[in-house]
């Protein structure tokens, strides 16, 4: 018979795994209900657990500003992308001309070293701008308040009929309906120079334009024209309006992007910390001396500026503490080991923690002093 009195042994290690997989999911959960229903700031229970998870990133998908960081992110990337092509273009010209005044033969490789890279960065120039336009027309309905704004910008900055012809350029280009440019040099009194150029006449003959498009492509004075002085002033009116936006944005901070980064920012701090926590622990059991390692962790500036104060003074930490407070968060612990590094006669008491599996309360590191737009003003 069994015997009924055998107590049951522990859980295997599977069921552990999977129990806590089951725990980490439903917390999981969670965290997307909260940051879903937009409370601002966001709880501190709910950041506390944030901040410590590896996969943060993850979890901030659910907060109500990472769509619009995403869009801004985004359109920063095509607008770089857009100039870096604009850049290139210019480079192959260059190229081309100076190619053309060596007089030596050239014909033979000019295709590989200047017409396939011009070529490719027309397309992406097209290509980024055209990404610029879908992506701006999504700020319609994530950021009302200001859209009025933004539209007004872009209109001023990039409304010109060259930034029409580039956005019917790519589909063309993309659907095969016209020829890539050709590249071309030209000899007068005032040198040799070569251009990557397209025909007027050609575009208007195999490609698909609007009206407004049509009448720019037919009223130019030249049937060759340079693709990239076209792209040139594009790139300009572009730059603009980025800067233009980002100060647009700066002065329109929703809470919602500011609890939001905030909430990322604390978390770097946090783990910075406990870095730094690890590293000061051995050299300062090590009797290193921090002033002849300075320059390794400061600019030239910070570093005599650091040495301005008295040597081994609280004055002198506190300020190395300030240069760093984006970068760590500093807790009485991290306090207390930088000041027996710098050899500061001063003690800082360091609260007992029990130890804990649970993510601790951040006190007053969360909500951060004048987080409000309402307080920042």
């Amino acid at each position: 018979m069994a015997n009924t009195n055998e107590q049951p042994g522990p859980p295997d290690f599977p069921q552990i795994l999977r129990g806590e997989e089951q725990r980490r999911k439903a917390q999981d959960k969670a965290i997307a209900l909260e940051l879903k229903k937009g409370i601002i700031p966001t709880p501190e229970i709910v950041v506390r657990t944030i901040v410590w998870r590896v996969d943060r990133h993850v979890l901030m998908r659910d907060h109500i500003y990472a769509r619009e960081d995403k869009l801004r992110s985004g359109l920063d990337a095509l607008i770089s992308a857009a100039l870096a092509a604009n850049l290139d273009l210019g480079r192959a010209e260059a190229a081309l001309t100076a190619f053309a005044q060596s007089r030596d033969g050239f014909e033979d490789h000019i295709g590989q070293t200047v017409e396939n890279p011009a070529q490719k960065e027309v397309m992406a120039f097209c290509t980024a701008y055209v990404g610029t336009v879908d992506t701006l027309r999504r700020f319609k309905e994530r950021r009302a308040d200001i859209w009025h704004d933004i539209d007004t910008l872009r209109k001023a900055t990039t409304d010109d009929i060259i930034y029409r012809f580039i956005f019917e350029l790519r589909r063309n280009l993309s659907h095969g309906s016209v020829v890539v440019p050709y590249w071309n040099v030209r000899t007068d009194e005032s040198g040799t120079s070569g251009s990557i150029h397209f025909s007027a006449s050609e575009l208007l003959a195999f490609g698909s334009w609007g009206a407004e498009v049509k009448g720019y492509l037919s009223t130019l004075p030249d049937d060759s024209f340079s693709i990239a002085q076209i792209t040139a002033r594009c790139a300009q009116g572009l730059a603009k309006f980025r800067r233009e936006l980002n100060i647009l944005f700066a002065r329109n901070r929703t809470d919602a992007e500011r609890d939001y980064h905030a909430i990322n920012d604390l978390s770097r701090r946090l783990v910075g910390a406990q870095f730094n926590k690890l590293v000061l622990k051995q050299i300062a059991a090590q009797g290193v001396d921090p002033f002849a390692h300075l320059h390794r962790f400061f600019s030239p500036q910070e570093t005599r500026r650091i040495l301005e104060y008295p040597a081994h003074s609280v004055e002198q930490v506190e300020y190395v503490i300030r240069l760093r407070e984006a970068q760590t968060a500093v807790d009485p612990e991290l306090r207390s080991l930088l000041y027996e590094l710098f050899k500061v006669p001063v003690s800082v008491e360091v609260p007992k923690q029990a130890p804990s599996i649970s993510p601790r309360s951040l006190d007053e590191l969360w909500p951060p002093a004048g987080f409000r737009n309402s307080e920042a003003k």
